[in-house]
């Protein structure tokens, strides 16, 4: 009953702010007490991680996650736009849904695919127990719930990315925009307070700050998991997590300086990512 009433206040004749203010306060206040009702939903990890040799040696790293399905049909496109753009990032694509098995023959093509450029490939089965129409929001949270972990193993800065994007220039250059700060967060100015920090390109900078906020994350998932079916689940939990910073730096990343749904050879110069969607992406559909 929640989960279409939320539908009706995004989609329904509610408009602007009033739309807005209203889903917010569904999701903070009905929604924690909903919460306490449903089984929490299991948090992500690696059974196993795979990578190519002086994966440790690179600038930064770049982890995204997806189904297998998402993998089959966006992971080649985002590991050529790195080797065009940024040959010293490692791409960690973790894949949620395969046997070790299946894994391994992944690993494979993705290793002679990769040529030089750093990857990696760590996997999990299915969570057992999650129903269908919450997956997608567990796949999208995986990456940032995995983030500390990826930190640590690393020792480096880190991307959470989108699998279905591009890059479009080196991802040092965001490692510039950020200067020193430990988060850094794409933000789109709109009417919902909730949704202004979009899931798509985050930056971690190897710090304790920086592990901090992923906790915090971490402890918002385990506190709202039961509510995985709202609409844009990760950028709400980014948003709270922003509120409660505590001694991170919190920078941002302009939308419109970052990303691009145009064809990149008609856009800008400058923008960091490029979505071939386009304003599909915009539109509310789900990854």
């Amino acid at each position: 009953m929640l989960e279409r009433f939320v539908d009706w206040l995004e989609e329904g004749p509610l408009r602007g702010i009033t739309k807005c203010l209203a889903a917010d306060a569904a999701f903070l206040t009905f929604g924690r007490l909903v919460a306490r009702w449903h089984a929490a939903a299991p948090l992500p990890s690696w059974e196993g991680v795979l990578a190519s040799d002086g994966a440790g040696r690179v600038r930064n790293v770049a982890l995204t996650t997806s189904c297998p399905r998402y993998y089959a049909t966006f992971h080649e496109s985002l590991l050529r736009s790195a080797q065009r753009h940024s040959p010293d990032t490692l791409l960690q694509f973790h894949v949620i849904g395969v046997s070790a098995e299946e894994a391994r023959g992944l690993w494979r093509v993705l290793r002679e695919q990769a040529g030089a450029q750093p990857v990696a490939l760590s996997w999990q089965a299915r969570p057992a127990g999650l129903p269908e129409n919450v997956l997608p929001a567990y796949y999208q949270n995986a990456r940032y719930l995995l983030a500390r972990r990826v930190l640590d193993t690393w020792r480096r800065p880190l991307f959470v990315l989108d699998i279905d994007v591009q890059l479009l220039a080196p991802l040092a250059r965001a490692e510039k925009l950020a200067g020193e700060r430990d988060v850094c967060l794409t933000y789109r100015p709109r009417q919902c307070p909730s949704r202004r920090y979009l899931a798509g390109f985050s930056m971690f900078a190897d710090t304790e700050a920086g592990r901090a906020f992923l906790q915090t994350y971490e402890q918002l998932y385990r506190r709202y998991s039961g509510l995985l079916f709202f609409p844009k689940f990760d950028q709400r939990l980014l948003y709270l997590g922003a509120a409660r910073t505590g001694r991170a730096a919190l920078g941002r990343f302009s939308f419109d300086r970052i990303i691009t749904a145009v064809n990149p050879r008609q856009s800008e110069q400058g923008r960091l990512l490029y979505y071939p969607k386009g304003k599909a992406k915009w539109a509310g559909g789900t990854t």
